[in-house]
């Protein structure tokens, strides 16, 4: 068996390089697909291939005419995928010694998975001197029993563990998975992995973890990176919320992956305003009440106050900030 890589990048030809001396030497992986969201300058003839060719991977270099988003990158690479799992990594984070055993240990592993689920390193906590993920991210990590073999989640824990930051590349998945129901990211400049997470959790049977740290992620405040921008782009986000929730609200899903996501979405609600130009607060207030009033009805209020009364509180204090 054998696993896909797909990179998205933009003006990153040294992160991509560095990427792909690490991924070469994970014997699982087959073929990386790197895609250039038209770069200004084409990594095409920036990127040396010749070590990967050496090792017998495939290096697939494709990209777009015009700049679309790290979400269509994404969608594009999984389009071209022939291996039968996938796992995406970005151009500016690196996989840890770990990466290539972990990966092996989930395709070996015996029994059908929708996709597999690992922990990262955050720079902001290495700088701390502290080999781990954000807190919130921890937190819910210690919650699972504590196994760097392969686990089954429960249901429940599979509720708790939607929770976590919604990154893309902290999951290796089943081809077929993805592509028999339909998952991709969000076509939007940010935010646009809001989608893929979360209808992961949403239609997957089995879901296996690791506490291996498989990845290192690197976060630079300030700066020109798109994950940094203030402006409209991020109210964008919305249109991801809404593919969420028209998923949710097409099929029969429990009161507790419910709870789950009104729970993350008022956590990201009171995220977004600190990371948003004053000019564009009106705007987001507005918005962030009509994803409420159209996706909760007085049933789900009631329900939502009964199982968890502080979340009524928020959503209702969110209507109110738009009066």
């Amino acid at each position: 068996m054998t696993v896909s890589v797909v990179i998205p990048a933009w003006n990153d030809a040294h992160g991509v390089q560095a990427a792909l001396s690490r991924l070469i030497q994970v014997s699982c992986i087959a073929e990386i697909i790197i895609v250039d969201d038209c770069s200004a300058e084409p990594l095409q003839g920036q990127i040396d291939v010749a070590a990967a060719q050496a090792a017998q991977k495939t290096v697939k270099i494709l990209r777009h005419a015009e700049n679309k988003s790290g979400g269509a990158a994404r969608n594009t690479g999984l389009e071209a995928v022939t291996c039968p799992f996938v796992i995406f990594l970005d151009s500016d984070d690196l996989p840890t010694a770990e990466y290539g055993p972990l990966l092996e240990r989930f395709i070996a592993y015996d029994g059908a998975f929708d996709f597999a689920m690992f922990r990262h390193i955050d720079s902001r906590e290495e700088a701390q001197g502290r080999a781990c993920g954000v807190p919130v991210d921890e937190r819910c990590w210690d919650q699972l029993p504590k196994s760097d073999e392969p686990q089954v989640m429960s249901v429940q824990q599979m509720h708790m563990m939607v929770a976590v930051s919604a990154y893309p590349w902290n999951k290796l998945y089943r081809t077929a998975f993805l592509r028999a129901h339909q998952i991709q990211c969000t076509e939007i400049p940010v935010h646009n992995d809001i989608e893929i997470h979360w209808a992961s959790f949403l239609m997957a049977q089995r879901v296996i973890y690791s506490h291996t740290p498989g990845l290192r992620h690197f976060v630079s405040a300030g700066g020109a990176r798109i994950t940094n921008r203030r402006d409209a782009d991020r109210l964008r986000v919305f249109e991801a919320l809404n593919n969420v929730q028209n998923r949710m609200e097409s099929g029969r899903f429990c009161v507790g992956i419910n709870l789950a996501f009104w729970q993350f979405y008022t956590k990201l609600m009171r995220w977004i305003p600190q990371n948003l130009d004053p000019g564009f607060e009106r705007e987001f207030k507005t918005k962030c009440a009509k994803f409420i009033l159209r996706h909760v009805s007085p049933k789900d209020f009631r329900v939502i106050a009964l199982e968890d009364p502080g979340l009524s509180s928020d959503l209702l204090g969110h209507l109110k900030d738009d009066v």
